[in-house]
């Protein structure tokens, strides 16, 4: 799958530097997940909060999955649902339904 990344979030993710994963978080991550969130996390975290929105089809499934309509395929699906878990839906790290951010 694509990278959800736009160039109005690659902007976004440039000027504000690497991103704050919190603690409770970092533990369950891959280490491929941490530098992918410290790279494009200003972004995706801009498309789940509804902040920016969705342009291309990959961002669009990313909010999808981040929501809970969709279950994560691509690699920023899996470290959106692991970083941005909301209340009343799937918990994939297991720590509760409760949001983060």
């Amino acid at each position: 799958m694509a990278n959800p990344e736009s160039d109005h979030s690659r902007d976004r993710n440039s000027e504000r530097g690497k991103y704050p994963i919190p603690q409770n978080r970092m533990q369950k991550l891959r280490s491929d997940e941490v530098i992918l969130l410290e790279k494009w996390g200003h972004g995706l975290e801009a498309l789940a909060r509804g902040k920016i929105k969705p342009k291309t089809e990959a961002q669009k499934r990313f909010v999808d999955v981040v929501e809970g309509r969709k279950d994560p395929e691509s690699k920023y699906e899996w470290a959106g649902v692991k970083i941005f878990p909301t209340h009343g839906k799937k918990d994939y790290l297991g720590l509760g339904n409760c949001r983060v951010l």
